[in-house]
């Protein structure tokens, strides 16, 4: 199996747990939730008032400047007519925005590539264009665990503040200047403890 696949069947399998706990829905202003793609019906049912919904940079822009959001759209109007808050990580920059290159790999967006995504994805979703509203956007997921390309060994020397640091700030800078009112944070760290932490 793949990480994604043993990933979202362990996702899947602690959420049917949840599912079966008894108990009282969550307050809205909770904001524990838990990852979900495609399982909102059972998401509403459940209480909870927080869903992440991961869709890859990479799926969403297909060539530059070319988006196709129809499964995010899906995702994020189901969430608002539950009455459920949304967070997205932008993670997964396709090839051609990885324009930081570490030990001869183009392993990350740089901070232009960044801030235009980010100020798409925030104005697409800021409740003002018929899009629903998304409540936070996580810049990146699990950067420095090789997902975004490169061995483990190979981009090592690449786990460093200097190459997320800009990243963040613009990602944070162009959310907010397209939706003030959403929260912006850092990516979810990656089990190892490596030299950035």
């Amino acid at each position: 199996m793949t990480r994604r696949q043993i990933l979202s069947t362990a996702g899947v399998g602690l959420l049917l747990v949840v599912l079966a706990l008894p108990g009282v829905a969550q307050n809205d202003a909770n904001p524990y939730g838990v990852s979900v793609w495609g399982y909102q019906s059972r998401i509403t049912a459940s209480g909870v008032k927080w869903a992440r919904l991961q869709r890859d940079w990479s799926t969403i822009e297909t060539s530059p400047g070319v988006y196709s959001f129809g499964g995010l759209d899906a995702d994020v109007a189901a969430a608002t007519a539950a009455g459920v808050h949304v967070t997205v990580p932008i993670q997964d920059a396709p090839g051609f925005r990885k324009t930081q290159v570490c030990n001869g790999q183009n392993l990350f967006p740089g901070p232009a590539e960044m801030s235009t995504f980010a100020g798409v994805i925030a104005a697409r979703y800021n409740g003002q264009n018929g899009h629903g509203y998304v409540d936070s956007f996580e810049i990146g997921n699990e950067e420095w665990d090789g997902y975004w390309g490169g061995s483990w060994a190979t981009t090592l020397p690449c786990r460093a503040a200097n190459y997320y640091g800009p990243v963040l700030k613009a990602g944070y800078q162009a959310v907010k200047a397209q939706s003030p009112t959403a929260l912006v944070g850092m990516f979810g760290l990656w089990w190892v403890n490596t030299p950035h932490i």
